[in-house]
C-alpha cells in the first residue's frame, strides 16, 4: 500500500510539473497495481469500488457547474438522466449554486 501511495504522489507531481507523458505512463502502472491488489484482496476491491462511486458523485458537481455555464438543455438532460441518484444530487448542486 505504501508503494501505491508513493506512486500516486509521483503522478501528482508529474502532472503539476507538466510532465504529461510521465504521468500517463505512471498512471498505467498504478492501474495495473490496483488490478493486482484487487485480485489479491476482496477488501481492497470493495474499498476501491466505494471510493470510485463517491468520487463520481463529487465530480458531478463540476459537471453541473460546467453545464450551467455553457450547456444546451438537450445535452444537459441527457447527461443528467444517465447519472446515478447520488450523481444527480451533485450535478444539481453544481448547476444551481456555482
Amino acid at each position: 500500500m505504501r508503494t501505491r501511495s508513493e506512486l500516486s504522489d509521483t503522478i501528482s507531481k508529474a502532472v503539476r510539473a507538466g510532465e504529461n507523458n510521465k504521468a500517463r505512463m505512471l498512471g498505467q502502472t498504478l492501474r495495473e497495481l490496483d488490478k493486482s491488489m484487487e485480485s489479491a484482496s476482496s477488501g481492497f476491491r470493495s474499498a476501491n469500488q466505494a471510493y470510485a462511486q463517491g468520487s463520481r458523485a463529487i465530480e458531478a458537481v463540476d459537471q453541473g457547474l460546467l453545464a450551467a455555464k455553457r450547456g444546451r438543455t438537450e445535452d444537459i438532460l441527457a447527461t443528467y438522466h444517465k447519472m446515478t441518484p447520488d450523481q444527480q444530487v451533485g450535478f444539481r448542486v453544481g448547476y444551481a449554486d456555482p
